[in-house]
């Protein structure tokens, strides 16, 4: 079977032993936060050394070529993409307020947008996952390496680096059914019926728009532009789009993309 095989019958199984052993469970948690951060601590270096060495190695004209030939398509995939995501946000019903407030507890606020866009403390950007900030402060890097002279030897370096994150990130993706299973049986052993009442509106709505997205639009998208059909294009998807939807974290599928 393929890896989407066995990560779908390692959730199934999840589902069905959380169900079954309920908040017994609750021991098996550790081994799906483990293995995400297992997966984030290869695929972060991964991203930073692929954007510095593809970007470092093309000169400025070829790069400036690129751009004025795509710059478009981005602009329309990431204003698509953020609206997609206001729409969906707007969509949910706005929890109520708490009936106690203790004054002595400050409020915690999530990041704002600059925050998450702009790269103001890149260890923090990574323990936080602030993506965009990252892929930003690596885009300028790469850009910035373009018009330095004798660089093929840190181009080198970011090559080996790039190939040794994919060969660990390949052992520990054969460990993704295991991890499924745990994380799927831990949350569904601790879910409680109130709790999962609530999210029924929530995960509707989640997985209809992430379904167009994934299933019509992103293969759409790809097979218009490319030699490719919409048939080959899930086929060769189809590991990471499953590895993303069961982690909850795009990024960890990279490697696969």
């Amino acid at each position: 079977m393929s890896l989407a095989a066995w990560i779908g019958l390692g959730a199934a199984g999840g589902v069905l032993t959380g169900v079954l052993l309920g908040d017994a469970c609750k021991v098996l948690q550790p081994i799906g936060s483990a293995y995400v951060m297992l997966l984030q601590s290869v695929v972060y270096p991964y991203l930073i050394s692929s954007l510095l060495h593809g970007l470092g190695r093309l000169s400025p004209k070829v790069a400036l070529k690129l751009f004025k030939k795509s710059w478009s398509f981005y602009a329309v995939a990431w204003g698509g993409t953020l609206g997609v995501i206001y729409l969906l946000g707007r969509a949910f019903p706005s929890s109520p307020p708490p009936i106690i407030v203790d004054a002595a507890v400050q409020a915690r606020n999530g990041p704002d947008f600059l925050q998450l866009i702009l790269p103001g403390n890149i260890f923090q950007d990574l323990a936080n996952n602030y993506v965009p900030a990252v892929v930003l402060l690596s885009v300028l890097f790469g850009v910035a390496i373009q018009g330095i002279e004798s660089k093929d030897r840190v181009l080198d370096i970011l090559a080996l680096i790039r190939t040794a994150c994919v060969k660990i990130w390949r052992w520990v993706v054969t460990l993704a059914p295991v991890a499924v299973f745990a994380m799927f049986a831990s949350t569904i052993g601790t879910l409680r019926v109130a709790e999962a009442g609530g999210l029924v509106v929530y995960l509707s709505l989640l997985l209809i728009i992430c379904a167009i997205l994934v299933l019509v639009v992103v293969p759409v998208a790809i097979s218009s532009l490319l030699p490719v059909g919409y048939r080959q294009v899930m086929y060769d998807l189809r590991n990471g789009l499953t590895l993303a939807l069961v982690t909850t974290m795009s990024v960890v599928a990279l490697p696969f993309i």
